[in-house]
């Protein structure tokens, strides 16, 4: 954020003193808001940018204590955030807050807000009092656009995307689907790529999602049937085995881990893992067992594993940042879809009418299990740490097999596909590393069943864990 600022203001970033105060007239000032909001309009209408309040034209950092003054409630940071949406909502429409994210951050000792704005899918009028407005971004200027300039501005700078027209063309035979699913995975600016992105921040597929919901619920047998699956690992496994920019992109440090939800799509790998994640939540969420609407579902088992084995084949060994979180965008992208499956996991277990019959029972830990398998033989061939591996072990299978949430027979499943299968030599780490983030425990409470002053469903849990291990000669 710093380096950004720094910078200065551009065609993609506008700084802003206050959201609503005036320092020079010492009050509040609609006139404020409205320089805001066009900002945001204007970004939205162009390429997108990055907004900071609480910075003036010079990069000096003045906080956010002019706006948090006019606040009555003691939480001023979450009355702020209050108002900005109810601002958004008024100034647009609450469809605007896909486009938008909206954060906080500290330096030099002061607050101040950034707000993170995506092209939009379709052109944003702002309405401020009762008169509409068009704006678009120019260089380090926002500009409003007449009638006549705005038609001529929307036909260019929307017209010429490549659009899913006739999207019930696709379900016309297999041919059919298949060019039109290819064409959309490769253009970065097809309607697929935008509703992926406008996806950021739900599992889920989002009412708006016009494409998906064609492709996902309305003709998801047929779309199965046609090879959707195949497709999406094809893509996914050609570019991560023939990209020549590849290993130059992707074994870079994940420099911007927890400060962006949609800091992935840089990366066209990123979007056959969002796309299987929407697929399989969406499925969970509408009560659909995806398994049992198609013969030909043989590729969803193994098309995570499959990106994993290739990620792992293009691992730089030795990063330099190998000590990080994520060392490399592979790592953090491998990171994604372990987080992806072992949501099914949860968002399964909550459904109301839990079918222990279901295939998701099974079928969900076992492709968390293939990944696995392939991260084991990627750390035996020395292209992973020790570390790593640890690490997703606890936050995408353990932390979850010993929350409230997950039921025994979803238990036993993770038991048999997931911790069984952990090699001998990582065991005692997984361990040490699991019970000392979930409960505070060593490997010696778990050895002798003492486990001091946890509650008595955790104790059913790890009892239950204990037992396991010993059985199957874990522990």
């Amino acid at each position: 954020m710093i380096e950004r600022i720094q910078k200065g203001e551009n065609n993609t970033t506008e700084f802003k003193s206050t959201l609503r105060w005036n320092i020079k007239n010492a009050g509040f000032d609609p006139e404020i808001e409205f320089a805001v909001t066009k900002t945001i309009a204007a970004f939205l209408n162009s390429n997108g940018g990055m907004l900071f309040i609480g910075v003036d034209d010079q990069k000096t950092i003045l906080g956010l204590d002019y706006d948090f003054a006019i606040f009555k409630k003691a939480d001023k940071v979450d009355a702020f955030q209050q108002h900005f949406d109810q601002l958004i909502e008024n100034t647009f429409d609450n469809t605007v807050h896909l486009f938008i994210k909206f954060g906080f951050e500290i330096a030099q000792g002061k607050q101040f807000c950034f707000v993170e704005v995506r092209k939009a899918s379709r052109p944003i009028i702002l309405t401020f009092n009762k008169k509409t407005y068009f704006f678009i971004r120019r260089q380090g200027s926002t500009v409003s656009l007449d009638l006549l300039k705005t038609t001529v501005y929307v036909l260019e700078h929307w017209g010429n995307q490549p659009v899913s027209s006739g999207i019930e063309d696709m379900f016309k035979g297999e041919n059919s689907f298949k060019k039109q699913l290819k064409s959309e995975l490769e253009t970065p600016s097809s309607v697929l790529h935008e509703e992926i992105k406008n996806n950021w921040n739900s599992y889920s597929l989002i009412d708006s999602s016009k494409f998906l919901k064609s492709i996902m619920v309305d003709h998801l047998p047929e779309s199965i049937d046609y090879g959707m699956l195949p497709i999406i690992a094809d893509f996914a496994g050609k570019h991560l085995n023939y990209d020549q920019q590849s290993k130059y992109v992707y074994n870079q440090e994940h420099v911007h881990a927890h400060l962006h939800e949609d800091e992935g799509y840089a990366l066209p790998a990123y979007y056959p893992i969002c796309l299987v994640g929407i697929l399989y939540s969406t499925a969970i969420n509408n009560k659909v067992d995806i398994n049992t609407v198609s013969l030909q579902l043989g590729t969803m088992r193994s098309i995570f594993s499959s990106m994993v084995k290739y990620m792992i084949t293009n691992i730089d060994p030795n990063p330099a940042s190998a000590e990080k979180e994520y060392p490399s965008n592979y790592h953090w992208l491998i990171g994604e879809m372990l987080d992806r499956a072992d949501h099914w996991i949860g968002e399964f277990c909550e459904k109301e009418n839990f079918d222990p019959a279901s295939s998701y029972v099974e079928s969900i830990p076992a492709i968390i299990g293939y990944c696995f398998d392939e991260l084991y033989e990627g750390e035996q061939n020395g292209k992973l740490d020790t570390g790593f591996i640890i690490r997703q072990l606890y936050y995408h299978c353990l932390s979850t097999y010993f929350s409230a949430r997950t039921n025994d027979i979803m238990r036993v499943s993770i038991e048999e596909e997931i911790i069984k299968k952990i090699p001998e030599r990582l065991i005692i780490p997984v361990l040490k590393y699991a019970l000392d983030e979930k409960f505070a425990l060593g490997v010696d409470h778990l050895v002798t069943g003492r486990f001091g002053t946890i509650n008595s469903h955790e104790e059913a849990i790890l009892n239950r864990f204990r037992t396991f291990l010993i059985e199957h000669q874990l522990l």
